[in-house]
């Protein structure tokens, strides 16, 4: 099985992309959305200590969660210590489940950032200018400049990202454009290994 992460900076469209990935068969993966389930059905015994005032009804509140975040950043390192081994649980049960398919897409927000490239055979690296992420960044519900700014400045940045990259996305033109682009990778990937 070929390993695929996919990667890139808040914003940038890697949901997007992901979609396409499985419209076309490819098995994928969002991290974000385990995190999101995490949240919905937490263990309330793992956030009672620092995070009992963003518990609302039984969940993590994630508008009070930010806000939180902001305020005190030095608590986002207590919080990764909750959620990341959660996650990779998750991601790991992924991977067994579809240890028998060709390829594997894992969306991967901090990829770079948590050092884990290494777990995975191709690198892709999905990006826009980033005046249209952050148009759509600023377009989503509960979001802030003060928060957006935060979350950037615990991303590597884009350039950075690129040059670890195997293949570049642009996310910055319309679905058919990076239906194309997503398609010529894949074709390009099958040449590859039938080369092998």
């Amino acid at each position: 099985m070929l390993k695929i992460a996919l990667t890139g900076s808040i914003g940038m469209g890697k949901s997007t992309a992901l979609e396409i990935f499985k419209f076309f068969g490819i098995a994928g993966v969002d991290s974000d959305k385990i995190v999101h389930a995490i949240y919905e059905n937490p263990d309330l015994n793992d956030f009672k200590d620092l995070f009992s005032d963003v518990i609302i009804d039984g969940q993590i509140d994630r508008k009070s969660l930010a806000e939180k975040l902001v305020q005190k950043p030095e608590l986002l390192v207590e919080l990764e210590k909750i959620i990341h081994p959660q996650v990779s649980k998750k991601l790991n049960e992924f991977n067994d489940k579809y240890s028998t398919n060709t390829y594997t897409i894992f969306d991967i927000p901090l990829l770079f950032e948590k050092k884990k490239e290494t777990d995975y055979q191709i690198r892709i690296v999905i990006t826009a200018p980033f005046s249209v992420q952050k148009d759509r960044v600023l377009a989503r519900t509960h979001m802030t400049a003060e928060k957006f700014n935060f979350i950037i400045s615990h991303q590597m940045d884009d350039i950075s990202k690129k040059k670890k990259a195997h293949f570049i996305i642009l996310s910055y033109k319309d679905i058919q454009n990076l239906r194309a682009q997503i398609k010529s990778f894949l074709r390009s990937l099958a040449y590859i290994q039938a080369e092998r």
